[in-house]
């Protein structure tokens, strides 16, 4: 299922600054003031579910990057405390209502209700679905990374939770060099999040705190160069 044309990550951007920001600054706020779940957490997942999304766009394959942008930018919309989360369908309802009230695609999905129901569908965990369901959970996956200490994730993190490249991708069986490519992902990932955990304090006082962090990731993608070739 398609819910729109894909459009890039650059037209995203504007929309994820004006909507979907906010609500994670007014959870930090509340009860997030570490921000383990807040605008970080939220933007770098987006990097990290558009990276690997682009892989497979590589390998023919067409996921819906629209659908996938919204749903990980949703997933933890509707937390009320930063612990385990017991509130992905709250997060699922925002982000359907979003997509049919706020968005500016909402003419798109009110005419097709179905749209918004997949996309938010993206959000509770559970049986892979769809290609779309494994990117934006994938990105979350590695995004926790940042749980783990710079010297200490490669025995912590649970690698096999990640489905891309692994022996549990169905939708690349088959693929060259994968335990290669999702090994460097992984460590780029983990350099990427050590680098922008450093600057927290900075992207929080930024006007914008998504083109902030952005502008970091633009600016040394010599350090990231699996994720500058698939994002950029």
């Amino acid at each position: 299922m398609k819910t729109l044309n894909t459009s890039s990550l650059l037209d995203f951007i504007p929309e994820l600054i004006k909507h979907i920001l906010p609500i994670y600054a007014g959870h930090e706020l509340i009860f997030d003031d570490s921000s383990l779940h807040g605008r970080m957490h939220i933007c770098r997942a987006v990097l990290l579910a558009e990276a690997m999304g682009h892989y497979y766009i590589s390998r023919g394959l067409e996921p819906d990057m629209y659908a996938v942008r919204v749903a990980t930018a949703f997933h933890d919309s509707g937390r009320q405390d930063s612990g385990k989360d017991y509130w992905e369908y709250e997060s699922a309802n925002l982000c359907r209502d979003y997509l049919l009230n706020t968005s500016p695609r909402c003419r798109v999905f009110q005419q097709a209700p179905a749209l918004a129901d997949f996309t938010s569908g993206l959000i509770p965990h559970g049986d892979m679905t769809s290609l779309e369901m494994q990117i934006a959970q994938d990105a979350d996956v590695l995004e926790i990374i940042r749980l783990f200490h710079m010297g200490n994730w490669q025995t912590i993190f649970q690698p096999e939770k990640l489905v891309f490249l692994s022996p549990s991708d169905h939708c690349l069986p088959a693929e060259p060099h994968a335990e290669s490519i999702r090994s460097r992902l992984m460590h780029e990932a983990r350099e990427f999040i050590h680098l922008t955990n450093k600057r927290h304090d900075e992207f929080s006082q930024a006007e914008n705190y998504f083109n902030a962090l952005f502008n970091v990731f633009t600016s040394q993608k010599d350090r990231f160069p699996l994720l500058a070739s698939w994002i950029l």
